[in-house]
Formats: structure tokens, sequence, C-alpha cells
């Protein structure tokens, strides 16, 4: 008898045969116990890439001929030895359908809500309306900043930052010197600043009006003049700029239809879940679960699974010392 090539493939077989066994049609190829008809050999030309159905023959009769012999044959042949060799009858195997049957019931709970709360165009406009401040992102300036209380302090940064060596000099003057604390040791950086003062970091805030001054510069120019702020003095460096963006329904459609469906589809399977959990749930006792012992979870190839400890014995003299290679070591 030809030996399968490992259990877990055999549990995967035996998975999907309660779906071979609830079709009623005629069997197209049947092993045993085990039968395929015509909707299973559809669905195994299914899973076959476009690429390799022309690699199988040259018109459709020879394709499903090969597709059932190289594919639905050997699964059958599998689960039937599998059913013989009483492995459907093992725990494993029944923790491993429990899992496929939930996930086979999430995947048609999610087409039905598909079906029966689709996604129109409308409900797409209205999550962009509702949610356009995602699409669209104004005009953003790199502003590096030190903050004194001084200012001849101040002009005497702008200068120190001129000419070659001048962002050296600034980061210097940052940590040095800058009241802000948030920002001295990055050299002064702000990041990308909006208009309304706001930054990519969220705890990271400045007037507009030090937007509306770097502004008026040139990216990578450093501002001429200090810049009197709350009751000091600012020196600023425009050190880049990104444009506005501002992206359309039509342009966000697709992603904005995708995030709809999986949420409908989760709020879904929440209602079932809680309907579910209400009226089948017989027994859950966490109290018993936490005296389980935690060896009980342990994986029994755990301990075969880690690799031996090295020999604390000395090794003789005259015995060869290990070398590393390009192979490991030798």
């Amino acid at each position: 008898m030809k030996r399968l090539p490992n259990r877990t493939g055999m549990l995967l077989l035996l998975a999907s045969v309660p779906a071979w066994a609830a079709d009623a049609a005629p069997p197209v190829v049947k092993v045993g116990r085990e039968a395929a008809d015509a909707a299973a050999v559809a669905r195994a030309l299914g899973r076959v890439p476009a690429f390799q159905l022309s690699a199988l023959g040259t018109d459709d009769a020879s394709r499903r001929r090969a597709v059932v012999e190289r594919l639905l044959v050997p699964e059958l042949q599998g689960a039937a030895e599998a059913r013989a060799r009483g492995l459907d009858q093992r725990l494993r195997f029944a923790d491993r359908e429990r899992e496929l049957l939930a996930r086979a019931m999430e995947a048609e709970l999610a087409r039905e809500t598909a079906r029966a709360a689709a996604v129109t165009d409308a409900d797409v406009q209205s999550y962009f309306e509702q949610h356009r401040d995602r699409f669209e992102t104004p005009r953003r300036i790199r502003i590096w900043r030190i903050q004194v209380a001084d200012e001849a302090l101040a002009s005497k940064i702008i200068e120190a930052a001129k000419g070659p060596g001048g962002p050296k000099r600034w980061g210097d003057f940052a940590r040095e010197n800058s009241l802000d604390t948030a920002t001295k040791l990055r050299d002064g950086d702000l990041g990308f600043v909006r208009p309304d003062g706001s930054t990519e970091t969220p705890r990271v805030r400045v007037d507009p009006a030090l937007f509306a001054a770097v502004d008026k510069l040139r990216d990578g120019e450093l501002a001429p003049a200090p810049l009197p702020l709350h009751g000091g003095y600012a020196v600023v460096w425009r050190r880049g700029s990104l444009p506005a963006i501002s992206r359309t329904a039509q342009q966000e459609g697709p992603a904005i239809r995708t995030l709809l469906t999986r949420e409908r589809a989760e709020a879904g399977r929440a209602t079932l879940l809680e309907s579910l959990r209400k009226g089948s749930l017989s027994a859950l006792d966490t109290q018993l679960l936490e005296t389980l012992p935690d060896a009980l979870f342990a994986s029994p190839d755990a301990a075969r699974a880690l690799p031996a400890l090295p020999d604390p014995t000395p090794a003789a003299a005259g015995a060869e010392t290990p070398k590393p290679g390009d192979r490991g070591t030798r």
C-alpha cells in the first residue's frame, strides 16, 4: 500500500470530504466511500491557475479529465486511506475540522452580507463626504526652528547658519539654546507644518503665524531676521515643501467600497456570534481553565525542536579546533 506524504495533508483532505458528501448529484468519480460530483470537478478546475490549465490539454474535455485524474483522484484516495487508518477519529482531526467549518461559516456570512447589504455608489459618496479630511491634504512646509528669548542670540544663530557647515552649527545651537524641548535634540525640526500650525506629530503644534512667515521664503532659504513670537524670537529655516493633495470620490471609490464591505461583514459576524452565544453557549469554565498546568499546552515536539547544547567537556589536547567557514563552523 502506498504511504501518504504526511498526516497534516491527510487531515486537510478529510476536512474537505463533507463538502463532497453533501452533493446530491451523481458522482463523477468515486474511491471507496469518497466521491466527487460535477460541482466538485468544477471547484477543482477553479483552483487551477489558467496558465496551468493550458498545459493540461488542448481542449476542455482533456483538461477536465486531467484535473480529475491528477487532482481529484489522488485527493479521494488519500481521504479514503486516511479513513481506513482511523485518522478521522483522532482529536486533532476534530479540532481541524471545527476550525475549517468555522472559517467556512465566516466566508458564507461575508457572502450573504455582501448580497443583502451591498455597498452602493451613494454609500461610497456619503463616506467620502463624511471623511473628506482623510482624502485631502493641504500644502505643507518643512520647517526647522530654534526658539530663544534673546534677539541678539537669534541674530547670531542666523549668521552662523550661513555658508559651509551651516547645518552643523545650526544643530549645535538648537541643542544648546533652543527653548523648545520637544525638538531641540533633532535640530529644531518641526517636520511638515500645515497652514493651521498642525504637524505630522500630534504633540507638536505651532503658531499659524510661523507658517505664514515661512511661506514667503523659498525652499532651502533661511529667514533673514528673527521672528518675534510669544514673547521670544524664532529663527526659522525652510527646508522643503509638499504640494496639496486632493483625491476624488471616484479615485478612492474601490478602497472605500472594500472598507465598507469589510465593516458590514464584521458587524454581521458580531451580531451572529452574539445571537449564537445567547442561544447555544452551554458551558465556559474560566476558573477551571486557569488551573490547568502550562505543560499541558506545550507542543509534544517542543523539546525535540530545540538545538542541542554544546558539550561542556574540554576538548582533548591536540584536538582540532572548529573553524568558521562560508558554510558554517567546521
